[in-house]
């Protein structure tokens, strides 16, 4: 691997994957090597990334792993984007070497979900937004949410997004029209303002695009413009409207 390429890798997945010790195949990144593609996926139950990368795999060799998120957190610091990154991978462990730099980690033995089968396919209703600019809005209407909950709710319709929350416990609320292209029917979605915060902020690039159903099925958020050797989709599950 190029080093800038592991990063990647690592930056856009590991974030996802859940720190619940219980559920052991879902606290690791599942990685799938494919003669000239790579795909990797993290998902607590809330969140789901999927990332496709083109590779360079010189022995040919397939394989799907788990690779525990902490291993990728540890070494995301030392990793350095100008050199290129050796992977060897056996029956149990991962080694990683950078110039001077080992790193060996145990790989999750388990069985990782099936990913492909919850990621919507028919999600017609489409937004485009400038995602530094909605991160923002999100992030100021979030404190008003309820601190336990953290929810948010988004109505998409061709006016824009209006954002807002209510905490009815502190009596807070607040409100917000966030301009942006939409096409589609009104739809009024809920979702936890922190995970829908670390998906934007994830994503990393200047505008994303939402595409949504129905408020009880999972919204899929991609970058508008990605590269060609690339593909990034994040899923992210809705909370149930309060009444």
């Amino acid at each position: 691997f190029k080093g800038e390429d592991f990063l990647d890798i690592v930056e856009k997945t590991s974030y996802a994957a859940s720190k619940d010790d219980l559920k052991p195949a879902l606290t690791g990144v599942y990685l799938n090597v494919e003669i000239e593609k790579i795909t990797a996926v993290a998902t607590d139950g809330h969140k789901l990334v999927k990332y496709e990368k083109k590779i360079t795999n010189p022995n040919k060799i397939e394989q799907s792993i788990i690779i525990p998120s902490k291993f990728f957190n540890i070494i995301k610091n030392t990793i350095s984007k100008k050199d290129d990154v050796v992977i060897n991978i056996n029956t149990d462990q991962i080694l990683t070497k950078q110039k001077e730099f080992v790193f060996i980690s145990r790989i999750i033995k388990e069985k990782f979900p099936d990913f492909n089968s919850v990621i919507p396919e028919d999600n017609k209703l489409k937004g485009k937004l400038k995602a530094k600019d909605f991160l923002s809005c999100v992030k100021r209407i979030a404190i008003f949410s309820n601190r336990t909950t953290k929810q948010i709710v988004t109505t998409f319709n061709t006016d824009g997004v209006v954002v807002s929350a209510e905490d009815i416990e502190t009596s807070a609320s607040g409100k917000e029209h966030f301009m942006c292209d939409f096409e589609g029917e009104e739809i009024t979605t809920s979702y936890n303002a922190k995970y829908l915060q670390e998906v934007i902020q994830h994503i990393n690039e200047e505008e994303i695009e939402v595409y949504l159903n129905t408020p009880l099925t999972a919204a899929v958020l991609k970058p508008t413009k990605e590269k060609e050797s690339e593909k990034l989709l994040t899923l992210l599950m809705p909370l149930r409207l309060n009444t």
